[in-house]
């Protein structure tokens, strides 16, 4: 038998190009071309320059500092404006309360009678009537402190926005 031998042949190299001329041989456009300028004029080109953009910072600056102000003043006069709103409404919302327990202890103002119905007393002005001390309906209550209680108990009733009546009496 007989033997066969592959050899592989390794690549060669591609062949060299032409040196290429030096980047400094090479002609550049003129407005590539470094301008060489010499003495006081590229000195004063860059002072000129960093002082317009040194104004230019500081007037931004000024500007966002007096934005920045009124700004402020905007959002104080808002908050102005919805204190006083949220005021107006709580100042009602207490007038209506005051103006609930008003009738509470205040005694009922003598009406024209109906003509078919004889007038009949309110707690309120029998409230007003009774003596304080000295007279008791059943189980030892004082009759003014009982309607007292009962008047008070209406208001809690009727009136929502009341959670607690006390009643301090100065005896």
């Amino acid at each position: 038998m007989m033997q066969s031998r592959c050899t592989f042949k390794r690549p060669e190299a591609p062949p060299a190009l032409p040196n290429p001329t030096p980047p400094d041989l090479m002609p550049r456009p003129f407005w590539l071309r470094a301008a060489r300028l010499s003495g006081l004029a590229p000195k004063y080109a860059l002072w000129i320059s960093a002082l317009v953009a040194a104004l230019l910072v500081a007037s931004g600056a000024l500007i966002l500092q007096f934005a920045w102000r009124e700004n402020l003043a905007h959002i104080d006069a808002l908050q102005a404006e919805r204190a006083r709103g949220a005021a107006a409404r709580i100042e009602q919302y207490i007038a209506e309360i005051e103006r609930q327990m008003g009738w509470t202890l205040l005694p009922a103002t003598p009406a024209a009678p109906a003509a078919t119905t004889p007038p009949t007393p309110s707690v309120a002005s029998t409230l007003a009537a009774a003596p304080t001390r000295g007279h008791e309906g059943p189980a030892g209550v004082p009759v003014a402190a009982a309607l007292r209680r009962v008047e008070l108990l209406k208001l809690l009733r009727q009136v929502p926005a009341i959670t607690d009546v006390a009643w301090i009496d100065a005896e």
